[in-house]
């Protein structure tokens, strides 16, 4: 997801983490913002704003290509998702109350009842899978901070990271009490877990079966 923020030199150097010329740079630098300062600006801000730890950043709105990644994963994947799984666009936030996080994933799966945040009724707290398509300026933190903050979402069995280098997916499951992590490049072909039977799934990137259904 494309943090502007993040993507300054230096932003993070600011007490409350605005990004210099931004439409809040006359908010007070030493203030550690509450939840519901958040909350205040939200319906005002020509930005999403993304929540961490009392510092708010004004997240900027990704590429063409970068909505085409997450539109294709979609394509790709959504015929084999359960009936009782719904895809969330980016318009959806997250909040994981375990790190005092709120943003704005590339997709949202929720599979079952969808569960809302008691601190923010427009944010969901439970979902299953997170899809984050890289970006020049937040990759670091797509595949670093933002991704242990995602860990400690107890419903969340993955995270996709699409790279917007090269045709490849990064999948991080959970794996009982441990997190893997899987690469899988064009035409690669990764063994999802046994079903029923004894069946075996496969996940071949850009042609049929994504990497997460186990």
């Amino acid at each position: 997801m494309v943090v502007d923020a993040r993507a300054r030199p230096g932003a993070r150097d600011r007490p409350g983490g605005w990004p210099a010329g931004s439409f809040l740079a006359g908010y007070p630098w030493s203030v550690c913002h509450t939840y519901e300062d958040y909350l205040q600006l939200e319906p005002s801000s020509p930005h999403k704003l993304e929540y961490c730890d009392g510092e708010i950043y004004a997240m900027a709105g990704g590429s063409p290509e970068h909505g085409a990644l997450a539109m294709q994963f979609v394509r790709l994947s959504s015929a084999s998702w359960p009936a009782a799984c719904r895809v969330y666009s980016s318009d959806v936030k997250v909040r994981v109350d375990a790190s005092d996080l709120s943003t704005y994933p590339d997709l949202s799966i929720v599979c079952g009842p969808l569960e809302r945040s008691p601190r923010d009724a427009n944010a969901i707290t439970n979902p299953r899978y997170l899809i984050e398509v890289t970006s020049p300026s937040t990759e670091h933190y797509d595949r670093g901070d933002k991704l242990s903050h995602y860990k400690q979402l107890a419903s969340l069995q993955a995270v996709v990271l699409v790279s917007h280098r090269r045709r490849q997916l990064t999948v991080v499951r959970r794996d009982g009490g441990r997190w893997t992590q899987t690469e899988l490049r064009a035409g690669e072909t990764l063994q999802t877990g046994r079903r029923r039977r004894d069946h075996r799934r496969r996940a071949v990137l850009g042609r049929r079966r994504h990497p997460l259904r186990s």
